[in-house]
């Protein structure tokens, strides 16, 4: 299970819309509204956040 990002209390799970379409949303919906259409989304997020210095900064 991968924690979410945003609220860090729940979890990401994976679930198909009206027109079948792949989503990716926190289990503690609708306290958190976090979600995403996929999983290279979310991980080029983390990567981005957890690198200690910005590009274009050095």
């Amino acid at each position: 299970m991968v924690s979410c990002p945003q609220c860090h209390m729940g979890y990401l799970q994976e679930m198909e819309d009206a027109q079948g379409n792949l989503r990716i949303a926190c289990s503690e919906y609708p306290v958190c509204r976090f979600e995403s259409d996929s999983w290279e989304t979310i991980y080029a997020d983390a990567a981005r956040f957890r690198h200690p210095v910005s590009p274009g900064q050095i």
